[in-house]
């Protein structure tokens, strides 16, 4: 196997394609919420069938003005995978601009379609690997608007249970960047030229 210093993919799947199962029971569970081909009301979504996934769900208020996102309630395993309580803070609050921008993108896309979206993001960090499936379900409040979002994340290896891990591995991937982007670039070539002698 190739190792890789830096690499990010991320893909939209099809529902059919949700995995592990607890997002698939969990994606049953807001099918069978819905009482129209529409999105369902949260009212309608029953809490107490799906508490085995609580530590895996978040659940999102969306707000007109201004237009953002604010998380009203987050699972102690996504605190535990963030690193933080993210429970009250807006997206921007909780993310860097980049990671703000992508997650307002997947919640634009869920309440444009007015369907549940599966996503998978993988991540290799100095030959290390991670990554999370997340699945966000729109709902209603009392009328046709999307004001709340249902989101279920699982890691892609399950081994991964905090944020420990990966925050250790993109800490070391930027220093090494920075030290590399600090080098003068007559130090560069030099290095470079001696790599070549060795």
């Amino acid at each position: 196997m190739d190792f890789e210093i830096w690499a990010k993919t991320q893909e939209y799947q099809d529902p059919s394609a949700i995995e592990p199962i607890q997002l698939k029971e969990l994606h049953s569970h807001w099918i069978r919420a819905r009482t129209s081909p529409d999105a369902p009301r949260q009212e309608d979504f029953s809490i107490d069938a799906v508490k085995q996934f609580a530590g895996n769900i978040a659940l999102v208020d969306l707000e007109t003005e201004p237009k953002r996102a604010r998380y009203m309630l987050v699972g102690q395993n996504l605190k535990r995978l963030l690193g933080k309580d993210p429970t009250g803070q807006t997206i921007e609050e909780v993310y860097p601009p980049d990671t703000a921008k992508e997650v307002y993108e997947a919640f634009g896309k869920t309440v444009h379609e007015r369907d549940a979206s599966f996503y998978q993001r993988s991540y290799v960090i100095l030959g290390k690997r991670f990554g999370y499936y997340r699945l966000i379900m729109p709902m209603r409040l009392n009328d046709d608007e999307i004001r709340r979002l249902l989101i279920g994340i699982y890691p892609t290896d399950p081994r991964i249970t905090d944020s420990e891990g990966w925050q250790a591995a993109l800490k070391k991937f930027m220093l090494r960047k920075k030290e590399f982007e600090g080098m003068h670039p007559k130090k560069l070539g030099k290095v470079w030229e001696s790599s070549l002698n060795s």
